[in-house]
């Protein structure tokens, strides 16, 4: 190589000390030797700049120096490093580039980093892979006529970025310029790269191709996603290869190693395109990776498609909304040497999801929610039960209040939660909460999962199966974050029957039993069973309608009395039912009319489709039966009867097939003695089979209120209007009792 063409790059010694105060500022190292930070004259206008100062003992030499000078004095692009001049007065070799403010990147994404040097977005990240990218294309395809340059050193440390944010490939020392159409695309090289950036393939033939830093991309790629370097042991033990990432990507569970801190700015589509041309990159064999020009393509549409979501959900994107739902790890993991934040969430969450819901949807929205929150806040229901996740969550923050902790204590006063199933997972938590009787019991968002969605559609949150993906997520957590609190009644369901004189009466489970059945409390010759939390019960007198529409029974429960016979008898053929309109009331009769086949026990104000079971009542006899409009949260349930028993079971009637009855602060049915060898009951969802005893004429179903529990109801939903009945008759918390006295 001839130094003569390149004499006007030429820098005097002299000049260089003087722009270094004598190589006073060292800013890295490399391959090459130590980098100084200088301030030279550049065009008459002083600019920083980077010295790179040869030193022999760090493994590469003249020939790297002049190679480096070669490449990039005839390069001008802006995704390569400028250089600027070079110095090669007797021992000292030296190189002048231009000064990337910003440093490089594996700074930026190394998990033990600089406190100085902050995380980048997914959307910074974004740009400088694609920056990078266009980089290093440049030098495959476009450096002029038919040649080539191989870089052979691809690695995250040398891609730097400058004050603007722009990235820049550098450190040419190693590369290789070939002749592309000339059968030479390909070199044999010694020493080439660095370890865990290398193919494989360069280990057992010692050639390298423009393909071998694609492979060496593909590296970087997924450094940037997984925010940690090759060959690093991070904390949670995974080390990143090409190996290890291409089986997270082949057994879909990317989700556990990708960088936490970009899980609240990526779109989902946006993070499954940048990760499958990195898989890409990655291929064994060398033809079937793609090119630069390809992975370049690829990473471009990803940058454009995140920055329309961008455009599209501004809210969604910012920095901080998702920081308002995270529950750092101390309150999740207790004793544990885990970092404690010094700001508390705005809407700390704690996740529910039943996994085998709504198909593979359930399984969906668990690895959705798991990439964007704190995985540990998200919890599987076929795994967790959501009483014992509870229960240590509260404890840890009673303990951690105890010894001071505000934190602790501004995060039970904000949980919420989220429960994403059928109305029987709902109802499920629904009776956890409420048996738990916490000081400050969280409210709770329902997902509308599988079957049987009445209790998320009256509440605003719909009424069938979300989107599953990050964008759907993110709307929906931004209505939790609007949302607003409102009181549900609890109710209590009460079995009581004496012990028969022959055979049992324990339940039989023909599907399965709910997860909020208590077992049987046996008290001297009595059986109890409570199930806490029903938002609507049906007694019904045909069996008939079991096997045909058992999974159409809502997840609030229904209680059915079927018959030996496929006929169904009416309900005062069945039963006695008793009714308290009053709460310090007595107990009344209530009279059912012969054409009444099943009773339907509802809270919710709205049923099946924005209509009540009973269709739009008559007003003269809603006055004169006293009653009021419906609400879930005044200790009243609304007693519907149906002309025909299969109605009340699927809670679908024609018009003037059902008819409202009472209104009820407690129920009670009473079976007549032989009036059915057993029951087939539900309750939020679930469904068992109960034998009853044929001896015995006292066995009693009792409903009552039972308390309160908190739902949120979205800020759009209308039927927030409708509720509100116990708050109406609250003494306001601003009024001084001693005006009341």
């Amino acid at each position: 190589m001839a130094m003569k063409e390149w004499q006007h790059l030429k820098i005097p010694f002299v000049q260089i000390q003087e722009a270094t105060e004598n190589f006073k500022t060292c800013i890295g190292k490399g391959g090459y030797g130590w980098v100084y930070k200088g301030v030279l004259s550049v065009s008459g206008k002083d600019t920083f700049v980077a010295v790179k100062r040869l030193n022999e003992h760090f493994g590469q030499g003249l020939k790297e120096f002049l190679t480096e000078i070669h490449l990039l004095s005839g390069q001008q692009h802006p995704n390569l490093i400028s250089l600027l001049g070079y110095c090669d007065e007797g021992n000292e070799k030296i190189i002048v580039y231009e000064y990337a403010e910003r440093g490089s990147l594996d700074r930026y994404i190394r998990r033990n980093r600089d406190a100085t040097y902050t995380r980048l977005t997914w959307l910074e990240r974004l740009k400088v892979c694609v920056d990078a990218a266009r980089g290093l294309d440049y030098l495959h395809s476009h450096v002029g006529g038919h040649r080539t340059i191989i870089h052979r050193d691809i690695k995250s440390s040398n891609i730097l970025i400058d004050g603007n944010g722009v990235a820049k490939i550098s450190d040419l020392g190693l590369s290789k310029l070939t002749v592309t159409g000339f059968g030479m695309s390909a070199v044999i090289s010694n020493g080439v790269g660095t370890r865990g950036y290398c193919e494989p393939e360069y280990y057992s033939t010692g050639v390298v191709t423009k393909k071998s830093d694609v492979y060496s991309f593909g590296i970087v790629l997924f450094e940037v996603l997984c925010g940690r370097l090759c060959i690093s042991e991070c904390n949670d033990g995974f080390i990143l290869s090409g190996q290890s990432v291409r089986a997270e990507y082949k057994n879909k569970n990317l989700v556990k190693i990708i960088d936490p801190s970009i899980k609240d700015h990526f779109g989902s589509d946006s993070m499954t395109k940048f990760s499958a041309i990195a898989y890409r990159c990655l291929h064994e064999d060398r033809e079937i990776r793609p090119t630069m020009d390809v992975v370049r393509k690829e990473l471009e549409k990803t940058l454009e498609f995140q920055l329309e979501l961008i455009m599209k959900y501004p809210h969604l994107y910012s920095d901080n909304f998702l920081k308002d739902f995270y529950i750092p790890d101390y309150i999740l993991f207790p004793g544990g040497n885990i970092e404690v934040p010094s700001d508390a969430p705005a809407c700390p969450t704690l996740v529910f999801i039943n996994s085998k819901s709504g198909g593979q949807l359930g399984g969906e929205l668990l690895v959705t929610y798991r990439s964007l929150l704190n995985q540990n806040q998200v919890f599987d229901l076929v795994e967790d039960a959501p009483d014992k996740v509870l229960r240590r969550v509260y404890l840890t923050l009673e303990n951690l209040k105890l010894n001071g902790d505000e934190l602790a204590t501004k995060i039970e006063r904000q949980l919420r939660l989220i429960v994403a199933g059928g109305d029987g997972t709902a109802g499920w938590l629904l009776g956890v909460v409420s048996d738990l009787k916490l000081s400050h019991p969280p409210p709770i968002a329902t997902v509308p999962f599988g079957t049987g969605n009445n209790l998320p559609f009256a509440f605003g949150w719909g009424k069938k199966n979300p989107g599953t993906d990050r964008e759907s997520v993110l709307n929906f957590l931004k209505q939790v974050l609007e949302g607003k609190e409102m009181a549900v009644d609890s109710w209590h369901i009460l079995l009581r029957m004496n012990s028969p004189n022959e055979g049992a009466c324990d339940p039989i489970a023909p599907l399965e039993l709910p997860h909020s059945l208590h077992a049987f409390n046996r008290v001297s010759d009595t059986d109890e069973l409570n199930v806490v939390t029903a938002h609507f019960v049906v007694v019904s007198g045909i069996i008939s309608a079991w096997s045909r529409y058992a999974n159409i029974g809502s997840s609030q429960g229904w209680l059915a009395a079927p018959l030996f016979q496929s006929s169904s008898k009416n309900i005062s053929q069945l039963m006695k039912v008793k009714i308290m309109p009053q709460v310090h009331g007595g107990w009344k009769d209530l009279m059912v009319h012969p054409s009444i086949k099943s009773i339907v026990c509802l809270n919710l104000p709205i049923f099946s489709g924005e209509l009540n079971p009973w269709g739009t009542p008559n007003q003269n006899k809603t006055r004169y039966r006293n009653l009021t409009p419906q609400y879930v949260d005044d200790g009243y349930l609304e007693i519907i009867g149906f002309r025909d028993a299969w109605h009340g079971l699927v809670l679908l009637a024609p018009k003037g097939q059902s008819t409202r009855l009472a209104q009820a602060h407690r129920v009670k049915f009473e079976f007549h003695k032989s009036a059915a060898d057993f029951t087939y009951m539900q309750m939020d969802g679930k469904p068992w089979k109960q034998p009853l005893p044929v001896d015995d004429d006292t066995t009693v179903v009792e409903i009552s209120h039972h308390g309160h529990v908190k739902m949120l109801v979205t800020q759009s939903c209308e039927e927030w209007r409708r509720f509100g009945a116990a708050d109406a008759f609250k003494i306001p918390e601003d009024v001084a009792m001693s005006r009341l006295s």
